[in-house]
Parts: C-alpha cells; structure tokens; sequence
C-alpha cells in the first residue's frame, strides 16, 4: 500500500488556484462561490414555483409538432451526450432495453411541460419587456473573467469564447436567466417596476 502525500494547507496551496495568494483569500473565495451558487438556487426555485403557479392558470393552445420539436431536442441533447460519455448510442439503447421510439415516447410528458414553461417564460419576457443589452453582456464576461486574476492569456480566450457562438449563447441565455428571476422577486415581494415606464 502507497502513501498518499497530502498537500499543506497553507498559501502555498492556495496559489495552487491561480485566482488566490493566500489560504485565507481562498478560504474567501469558496465562501463566496458557496453563497452566490446557493443565492442562484434560491432565485431558481422562486422562478420555478412562480411559473408552476402561472402554468395552473393559464390556457394554451400549441400545434402537436411543437411538442414533437422538443421531443427531437431532447433526444438529440441525450445522443450527444452518449457519445461525449464514449458510448455508441446503438449500444446504449441495447443496454436500455429501448427503441429510440420508446426513449422519444418517455420524453413525451416532459417535452410538454418543459415547452409549456418555455411559452410562459417567453410571454413574461414580452409582457415584463425583460431584454438583454450588449452592456449586460459586457459586464458579465468582465465579472467571470476577472475570476482568473492576472492571467492575460486565459482572460483572453475566455473574453474570446464569451463573445461569440455556443458561449455566447450560454451568458446572454443565463443574463436572461437571471433577469427573469430578478423581477419573479421583485413581482412577488410587490417591488415590480411600472411596465409603462420601461422602454
């Protein structure tokens, strides 16, 4: 039996990060990283339940092949992720015991609810005016890459990779995210702006 040599706990370890200098910056740091990912989850469930509520009373009307969209969506997103885990998704199915139709007939139930959300969510960006600007972007691929200290060569991709294809989409999609859930809180607390004066 091999020992295991365990690093100290000091600011040597801490510099290890590359974001910190030393153990009480990084102490800091997780404790941050801890509240604002529990912040984040709160905000969420607040958003979920507000739209669970907003979903028992609405009424909607949707062409089946809207339903039939999401279903290609969320097998494609499984396939891929097959593939990424090295499988070959003939032989995942195999080991399921499935057909793709019986993977596409379980995603039924949550094709519909999940485009259900997804028609509330969009009629509240409308009637909220929620947008995203080129400011909003901006500040938030400064805020996630100021994470990385003085390293120029990693703040440089990371801008790069924030301001355009599958990145960008990821921050704009998660500053919407944020935003919706911004005013599901200030609706519920009775702090919503007046619609009239948004622009």
């Amino acid at each position: 039996v091999k020992d295991r040599e365990v690093p100290a706990i000091d600011d040597e370890l801490a510099k290890l990060n590359g974001r910190f200098e030393t153990l009480d910056e990084l102490r800091e740091g997780i404790r941050k990283d801890l509240y604002e990912q529990a912040e984040q989850q709160a905000a969420d469930d607040l958003s979920e339940a507000f739209v669970d509520d907003l979903l028992e009373d609405a009424t909607m009307i949707y062409p089946p092949a809207a339903v039939e969209l999401e279903i290609s969506e969320m097998f494609n997103n499984l396939k891929q992720q097959v593939s990424t885990s090295g499988w070959d998704f003939n032989d995942f199915l195999r080991l399921q015991g499935q057909t793709e139709d019986d993977v596409r007939e379980n995603f039924r139930e949550s094709a519909d609810k999940r485009l259900k959300r997804r028609l509330v969510m969009r009629q509240m960006i409308l009637d909220e005016k929620i947008t995203v600007a080129q400011e909003d972007i901006d500040a938030a691929v400064e805020q996630r890459i100021a994470r990385f200290g003085d390293n120029e060569d990693i703040k440089r991709g990371m801008r790069e990779y924030f301001t355009r294809g599958q990145g960008f989409e990821m921050l704009s999609g998660q500053i919407l995210s944020d935003k919706i859930n911004e005013r599901v809180r200030a609706i519920v607390t009775g702090a919503a702006p007046d619609l009239a004066e948004l622009v």
